[in-house]
């Protein structure tokens, strides 16, 4: 059993500095042999050329939010490495990407690879749908709310003009496919409730390996111990301290006034007591 996650990097005005870091660890396996580095920049070098690289970006190959790459390349991770059974932290698919041609691809590939997977969704406030349910949810309880599919032909408030639902915008070939078959449902092993996506061929699996590899004596994260054992373990290796810091130094070097202008302001702010 696999668990992955991956830390994404700094954004400016003028674009994103973008570099994803994934790792995964299992019971088995120590994350040093698993470590997958990607960058914007390798991808600017992959072009064939200037227009090349602006197509792609107006085509939003590259132009996309931080998460989305990070959780495009984390998938890609998941495919690559040799563990059958694989805990993911966050959604298992993440619905920017089934936008667009390449993030449906990618998510075909996963699910034909044969590997079980399960998306752990550790935090419920950004869904009133699901904390609902997980105040009703007694211990030890799982509760399957909705596929997919469901999730993506709803929307948070009625069209008040047209007087319908407006709907979330996916591929019509992962929608008519695939969506159906992804399961979103809530799990309370002790005292707190988390989410999960699956695949509904892999539910029974899964739910028996998330509930064997809970950790029931860290009270208010009693999610599965890789999924807090690989946090700790990316954060480690990979520090966006690091390149924030050399982006800093450069562009110091190069404009003071660039320099303010764009990094962070919580870069500037002194420690009060």
């Amino acid at each position: 059993m696999d668990g992955t996650t991956a830390l994404p990097m700094q954004m400016y005005s003028a674009g994103q500095a973008l570099c994803v870091g994934i790792g995964s660890i299992s019971h088995r396996r120590p994350m040093q042999d698993t470590l997958h580095y990607w960058s914007s920049k390798m991808f600017l070098s992959e072009a064939r050329d200037s227009n090349d690289f602006l197509a792609r970006e107006q085509q939003g190959l590259y132009g996309i939010s931080q998460t989305a790459y990070l959780r495009y390349f984390e998938v890609k991770h998941g495919i690559e490495i040799q563990e059958p059974y694989i805990l993911f932290d966050g959604t298992l698919v993440y619905e920017w990407l089934v936008a667009i041609q390449e993030g449906v691809d990618l998510y075909k590939d996963l699910f034909d690879t044969g590997k079980k997977c399960m998306g752990i969704i550790k935090s419920l406030n950004a869904n009133p749908l699901f904390a609902k349910f997980a105040r009703a949810l007694y211990t030890g309880e799982v509760y399957i709310i909705e596929t997919l599919e469901d999730h993506l032909n709803q929307s948070n408030a009625p069209n008040k003009n047209q007087g319908e639902r407006s709907t979330r915008y996916a591929l019509p070939e992962f929608r008519n496919n695939i969506a159906s078959k992804i399961l979103r449902g809530i799990f309370k092993p002790r005292n707190k409730t988390f989410g999960f996506e699956v695949h509904q061929d892999h539910l029974e699996d899964m739910l028996r390996i998330m509930a064997a590899d809970c950790q029931l004596n860290n009270a208010g994260h009693e999610i599965p111990f890789l999924l807090n054992r690989v946090d700790e373990e990316v954060r480690k290796n990979f520090s966006p301290k690091i390149l924030r810091d050399r982006i800093s130094v450069k562009m110091a070097t190069y404009s003071e006034q660039l320099f303010f202008g764009e990094v962070d302001e919580h870069y500037f702010r002194k420690a009060s007591f």
